[in-house]
């Protein structure tokens, strides 16, 4: 639920995060939530763009290591037996993805030779895993302008907005209080 899209994409973004983190107070009811916001991806598309995924690689091997095997699963199907898999998973043996583990990674989601989608993941960890993927971010944000989607910390904005820029990678980092 941290995305990036093409900079034309930035008013729907804004805006589906601003609904989504709506729904989300409306409906908690102080245990769990009763109803839940389904994202709506923008109409711009980095597909759209002209992306070239061989360009999105280009820019991120030098800052993050290549991950070919990319296994996305809820808890409850990690190490079941009888090769059973998560409805919901995604399993790639040859993905395009970068990153340290499950807690630090970007991945690329590609539609032939172009970008379809681009999301990202980080949890506390080490400022050196941190420092690399937010230069990896910017290095895929000075290919092509993008928006942060980030559905968990309610922010959206221009990662070429260096105010933006700053205290969304601040607020990632815990630095924000």
């Amino acid at each position: 639920m941290r995305n990036l899209y093409p900079l034309a994409a930035l008013s729907e973004t804004s805006a589906d995060v601003a609904a989504a983190k709506a729904s989300g107070d409306a409906n908690f009811d102080g245990a769990g939530w009763t109803a839940m916001h389904m994202i709506e991806p923008p109409s711009a598309s980095f597909s759209e763009a002209g992306l070239q995924a061989s360009d999105v690689i280009a820019v991120l091997e030098p800052h993050l290591p290549k991950v070919s095997r990319f296994h996305a699963t809820i808890m409850h199907y990690l190490g079941r037996d009888g090769g059973e898999r998560d409805p919901y998973g995604s399993y790639e043996d040859a993905a395009v993805c970068f990153g340290f583990d499950a807690r630090c990674f970007i991945k690329v989601d590609t539609d032939g030779e172009l970008v379809r989608a681009i999301w990202f993941q980080w949890e506390d960890g080490e400022d050196q895993r941190f420092d690399a993927l937010r230069d990896a971010l910017l290095a895929i944000n000075d290919l092509t302008p993008c928006v942060v989607a980030d559905y968990w910390c309610d922010a959206s904005g221009a990662l070429s907005d260096a105010g933006f820029a700053d205290r969304y990678f601040r607020h990632l980092r815990g630095e924000d209080g």
